[in-house]
């Protein structure tokens, strides 16, 4: 399944991102793609808004590598750029299965190696606010 959106705003993307997150269970696993500015944070602070989680609580976790926001699900907000693969994959590992794990830079990863259902989310920059959002559900292995 891949699916793609135009965004013309962070409004529309955090819009196109609570929808979304209907989707989820909060055991899933999702890999988030674009270049610096590109929105990603604003996708996220979508989900975590459907989820109950104030999207004001919400920050890039560039210099902690992780955030927890706690609502009707648990979410792990991760931040890839300064990690390995596999030093990202020893630190996802000790969340999977404990909630919602969003990966920022998630294409750092070389592969989906979860065994968690997964989305790869790709966030385009178009124009100053306009925005290309290509959300694919990544198939059972």
């Amino acid at each position: 399944m891949k699916k793609k959106f135009e965004s013309l705003s962070p409004e529309d993307t955090l819009k196109i991102a609570k929808e979304f997150a209907q989707e989820l269970n909060g055991n899933e696993i999702v890999y988030l793609k674009g270049e610096l500015g590109a929105g990603k944070t604003v996708f996220i602070k979508g989900i975590a808004s459907y989820f109950g989680i104030d999207k004001n609580e919400v920050n890039s976790p560039t210099f902690t590598l992780m955030n927890i926001y706690e609502g009707k699900i648990t979410i792990f907000h991760l931040d890839l750029y300064r990690l390995s693969p596999g030093e990202a994959e020893e630190m996802i590992s000790d969340f999977v299965g404990k909630g919602l794990i969003i990966l920022e830079w998630g294409d750092r990863l070389k592969e989906d190696i979860f065994d968690l259902p997964a989305f790869f989310i790709e966030i385009k920059v178009s124009e100053e606010d306009n925005r290309e959002i290509i959300i694919e559900k990544i198939e059972d292995k």
